[in-house]
């Protein structure tokens, strides 16, 4: 988005867009961090990236208008943190051992594969194959993507199939 600084030769935009937003990085730094130590860390950066990039919208909208999707975006947040809501119940496909740290070093490495390979879930790893297909499908068939969007879509998945040599054509 701040590109629009760059081509407009406008990159003094850019020093003001930080530093308007510099006082809400202090802000949540000051207030997360003692709190939540590197979790509140990285909250706050995100945060205050946000107010970074709505500086930035505001600025670039002035200096090169663009009309971006936002309905389209929403939709597309909305169906990813769906599907991710619904990956998380799936379960992390790895089952802890509850053998100890001293019983795990005296295993051979066969055994230690073996271990691991018994470990996986199968069934939640597919299930959540099966979630990330559902996303796929989800966003084909909602209006989120154009009649143009397909069409690339479908012109890069024959050309990938076609060097796979899985492709007929």
């Amino acid at each position: 988005m701040n590109n629009t600084f760059f081509i407009t030769r406008k990159t003094n935009y850019n020093f003001y867009c930080t530093l308007f937003s510099l006082p809400f990085m202090l802000l949540f730094l000051c207030h997360l961090v003692p709190r939540w130590g590197i979790t509140g860390a990285i909250l706050a950066h995100f945060f205050a990236h946000l107010f970074y990039v709505g500086f930035v919208y505001f600025f670039t909208q002035r200096l090169f208008a663009v009309r971006y999707p936002f309905g389209k975006m929403a939709a597309l947040l909305t169906i990813t943190i769906a599907c991710y809501g619904v990956s998380l119940l799936c379960g992390s496909g790895i089952e802890l051992s509850s053998i100890t740290a001293e019983q795990f070093k005296e295993l051979s490495l066969w055994e230690k594969v073996g271990d691991a390979w018994n470990r996986i879930q199968w069934i939640s790893i597919i299930a959540k194959m099966g979630v990330m297909l559902l996303w796929g499908i989800l966003i084909w068939f909602s209006s989120i993507l154009s009649q143009e969007d397909k069409a690339l879509v479908l012109r890069v998945l024959k050309r990938g199939l076609k060097k796979l040599h899985l492709s007929k054509e």
